[in-house]
């Protein structure tokens, strides 16, 4: 080979992955971490919402699921593997009934905690409820707006949170 085949990059052959590589399952991870707050607010909307199929196994679902921790606590820490794939399995399928309601949108634009913040110094408390709000819709694929005057404070806030095991 000349000099210059010899720094020009050499082709690598791609390996197909195997039947059996491309067929198994991803692996399980050994904890989820979920926002306890997101769950607390889905769980309200849903009852603000007109009653639709399967809200009623939604509603009784987030609440087996949060009598299981103490209402201090933003985050827990899913390490059962049954709880893991419950989780997985069932949130999703909420949200995504949740948003296609009619009410939907009216009602969740009425939960927002930024309104009527404007011309006032807020709290921690309002903060944390703008926080978890925005966290929340952004599960929910929705984008709200955070007054950047408190950016750091919010930053702090959010990673204060307490975390159930």
């Amino acid at each position: 080979m000349s000099p210059l085949q010899n720094a020009l990059p050499q082709q690598v052959p791609f390996n197909q992955p195997t039947s059996a590589s491309s067929t198994a399952p991803p692996p399980r991870p050994q904890y989820l971490i979920i926002g306890l707050f997101a769950l607390r607010l889905t769980q309200h909307l849903i009852m603000y919402l007109n009653p639709y199929a399967g809200s009623d196994t939604a509603l009784r679902w987030l609440d087996a699921v949060l009598r299981s921790y103490d209402t201090r606590y933003a985050l827990a820490k899913l390490k059962d593997r049954r709880s893991i794939e419950d989780y997985v399995r069932v949130y999703p399928g909420i949200v995504r009934s949740m948003i296609r309601q009619p009410k939907y949108r009216s009602v969740f634009m009425g939960m927002n905690p930024n309104q009527n913040v404007e011309g006032r110094e807020l709290s921690d408390e309002e903060l944390q409820a703008m926080i978890d709000f925005a966290d929340a819709a952004g599960e929910w694929g929705s984008v709200v707006s955070l007054p950047s005057k408190y950016a750091q404070r919010m930053e702090q806030l959010a990673n204060a949170r307490s975390m159930a095991e």
